[in-house]
Formats: C-alpha cells, structure tokens, sequence
C-alpha cells in the first residue's frame, strides 16, 4: 500500500502551486494601476499636480467613471434638405375665374384650368399640383400649374388643386371655384340687331329698319332703280337681251 500517501503528496503539491499563481496574480493586479488611474502629486513646495502616470510618491486617487453617450449620425443631405423646405402659404384657381360662364357652339367642350402657387412650387423636392373635378382628380400629377380639362357638356362644374408631396400628401390646398358651360351667348338686343343688319346688307337686302335705308321690303343696292342717288345703267349691246330690258310706262 505504498502507492496512496505518493499520490497524496503529488496533489497536495499540485493544488499548492495552482494557489500560488492565481493569488500572485491577484496581488499584482491590485498592484498594477487601472488603465484611467489618477494620480496626485505633491511637491516639497506645496503644489499640488495630478497625472495618469505613478511618479513614484504619487497617490493614486478614485475617480468615479463617467457615462458616455456615442455621437448620432446624421445624415448631411437630409438634413440640407428639412432646410430647405418650402412653406406654401396659398395656391389659387386663376383661370377660369368663379362663377364664369363659358360658351361652346360643339360637344364635349374642353377648358383649361390654371392655379399659381405661392411661394413658387418646389420642383427640385418632387412636389407637384393635382387638380380636381367636383372633387374626382383630373389630368396628372404635375408641376405646370395648369391642366386642360376635356369631356364637359352643357352644365356647371367646380374645381380646385392642391400642392402634393412626393409621399402623396397635400400640404395646401385652393378654394373652389365653379364655372358654367353654356350654348347661349349672352349679348345685348341692339348687338344682335346690329349683327342682323350687317348680314342683311352683305346679301343684299334689309328688312330691318335703320337710318339711310330703303323702305321695308325694298332694295338696298345704290344702283337699283330708283333708289336715291341710283347710278343709272346703260344696257350693254354684247349680251343677251341688252335691248329688251324693261322700260318705265310713260305717264299719260
């Protein structure tokens, strides 16, 4: 039985060694500074000076860790671009102006509807104007300011436009307006009694009263017969029956 207290001996001595090395180490590193140690120097005069290096007689002082937050990166374009955006302050239908009333001889009648935005609109940033017909878009998203609106028929519309986004949100919007489509033209009796006149002179008669002209239901060419200041005519002999135009009755 020789081989136990061997044994015995060889662990002993083993756990011995291991206490050893992990206590001498725990020593030195209570030895050793911290990596952000402080310490406090005083010289033979009095001054008082702190360094993160043990010069010897120094005095390593605590000092309590801080927190640190880490810098937020921002981004340069973003940020430029949150300056400079635009605040509209109003847009506006110019075009046709409210409660206009428009005329078309034909169907369907098209009329182009234009709005101005203040300040100018912001190309550069994507934003563009879209219309509204009775509150349906109408034309495309666009930056022209005007849109041309085809399909209308005898009757009264409404329209106005907003100033849209490049994420699709309105960011102002104009005040309604409404327009009628009208066949009618709205002119004044003695406008159209002109208009009369003048179509009666160019075909040769006028039936319409005015001053200088022949009585109802008579000529109005000078140079009939018998209309004052009449050019007299003088048959021509080349043509035709030149010689048998008729002739006044002579009075008895």
């Amino acid at each position: 039985m020789p081989v136990r207290p061997v044994l015995i001996s060889v662990t002993l001595i083993l756990a011995s060694a291991f206490c050893t090395t992990v206590l001498g180490a725990d020593d030195s590193a209570d030895q050793a500074p911290a990596p952000n140690a402080v310490f406090k120097k005083v010289d033979k005069e009095g001054h008082v000076s702190y360094s993160s290096s043990d010069e010897g007689d120094a005095q390593q002082i605590h000092v309590e860790s801080t927190n640190t937050v880490p810098p937020t990166k921002v981004d340069a374009k973003k940020s430029a671009d949150a300056k400079k955006a635009v605040i509209y302050t109003s847009i506006a239908i110019t075009k046709p102006q409210n409660g206009a009333i428009l005329h078309s001889h034909t169907l369907p009648a098209v009329v182009t509807v234009y709005a101005v935005v203040t300040p100018p609109l912001d190309v550069a940033a994507g934003d563009r104007i879209q219309f509204y017909l009775n509150d349906t878009p109408t034309g495309k998203l666009d930056f022209s300011g005007s849109v041309s609106i085809p399909d209308l028929s005898y009757d009264t519309y409404t329209v106005y436009a907003s100033v849209v986004n490049t994420k699709g949100h309105e960011l102002i919007s104009s005040d309604p307006i409404s327009f009628t489509i009208n066949k009618k033209f709205d002119v004044s009796p003695d406008i159209l009694q002109e208009n009369e006149r003048k179509f009666e002179e160019q075909q040769g008669t006028t039936t319409t009263p005015y001053p200088g002209s022949a009585p109802l239901g008579g000529s109005n060419n000078p140079n009939t017969p018998g209309y004052p200041g009449a050019k007299s005519v003088t048959p021509n002999p080349t043509l035709p029956g030149a010689n048998t135009l008729p002739t006044a009755p002579k009075s008895k």
